[in-house]
């Protein structure tokens, strides 16, 4: 099967959510998909809920692995994609049937290496014609102009999950989430956009439901970790900027 899209799912302890997010991917209208489940040393019963949804469905591979945190699994689960565009989906959340189907036209439509959606949740609503708006959507536009548009207009992403991304992207310019941190999210988008030329397409269309809030949820959490890793993720931003030949660019967005 020529896989156009692999889904990574990273999973931890969230066996009450499970079912929900991949009856989600499992029911995609675009069927040449590859969905990875990457198992990261749950104690509940996730891992079994993953081995069940495997024997169901070949396009299903779950990887059971030791605990070594989200970035870490979302990098393995690249490692062995096969797909021409990847997603990243957060095992507590969900995407909309046709997510796959649309963000994937779209970035053959455009020839494009990243495919930008929206959100979908109760504090992310598409109130009016102006949310989010950038210049420049539903066409092709440079990484780095995209970037700045988004920064200009307070409409700027870090999260990985809203975007389809073209492997061979990600794989040739070697981009990987930093492992063992908070906010690696953070230079990882910022590495998509700039490390090498590339073209992004942001379209209006909100097929990702993010939770906003979970007992145990990394993002509901705030210890000194998160605070110190903060620090080091920006100071490694700050020096992959005044490492590139664009840092007069990028460092008046920032």
């Amino acid at each position: 099967m020529n896989i156009k899209v692999s889904i990574i799912v990273p999973i931890y302890n969230v066996e009450d959510y499970l079912h929900e997010c991949l009856e989600s991917l499992v029911n995609q209208t675009l069927k040449d998909i590859e969905i990875i489940l990457i198992d990261d040393g749950s104690t509940d019963s996730s891992g079994e809920i993953c081995e069940e949804y495997e024997k169901n469905d070949k396009r299903i591979k779950v990887l059971h692995k030791q605990n070594a945190g989200q970035s870490a699994a979302r990098n393995d689960g690249l490692n062995i994609s096969r797909g021409e565009y990847v997603i990243y989906v957060d095992s507590d959340d969900f995407i909309v049937i046709n997510a796959c189907e649309r963000l994937y036209n779209t970035a053959k439509k455009y020839n494009a290496e990243i495919v930008h959606g929206d959100l979908l949740n109760d504090k992310e609503k598409m109130l009016d014609a102006s949310f989010r708006k950038i210049d420049g959507e539903n066409e092709a536009i440079d990484g780095l102009d995209f970037l700045k548009q988004t920064i200009i207009t307070k409409s700027y992403d870090i999260v990985p999950f809203i975007k389809m991304i073209k492997r061979s992207h990600i794989l040739e310019n070697n981009i990987r989430f930093k492992e063992g941190y908070f906010y690696e999210d953070q230079e990882f988008s910022l590495k998509l956009y700039t490390v090498a030329p590339c073209k992004v397409v942001k379209i209006r269309f909100p097929f990702y439901y993010y939770r906003m809030s979970r007992p145990g949820s990394t993002t509901t959490s705030t210890n000194i970790k998160k605070v110190a890793d903060l620090v080091y993720i920006l100071k490694a931003m700050i020096d992959y900027v005044e490492a590139c030949n664009k840092s007069t660019q990028i460092k008046q967005y920032m």
